[in-house]
């Protein structure tokens, strides 16, 4: 997988929030806190390294999580104003 490809499934996970932004039943919110963020961020990683303890590459369901943790990292980023390296 390339970049171009990473970066295309990381806004398919962004293009997901915005859907469940839109239905109001969900904890994932338009005025997401970063507090909240990086709460959701722990508990995405916590739950890819449990995958990833009993799968063999390449961890697909470990890869779904960090999916999710790249996609909260982003809508931080976009919020909050990601600074450049």
């Amino acid at each position: 997988m390339n970049r171009k490809e990473v970066y295309k499934a990381i806004d398919t996970e962004l293009d997901y929030v915005q859907q469940q932004e839109q239905i109001q039943e969900s904890h994932v919110v338009e005025d997401f806190p970063l507090s909240s963020g990086m709460e959701a961020i722990r508990y995405n990683l916590e739950k890819a390294n449990k995958e990833w303890y009993v799968e063999q590459a390449p961890y697909p369901n470990a890869m779904k999580y960090l999916r999710k943790v790249a996609g909260i990292c982003v809508k931080m980023g976009i919020k909050y104003d990601m600074p450049e390296r």
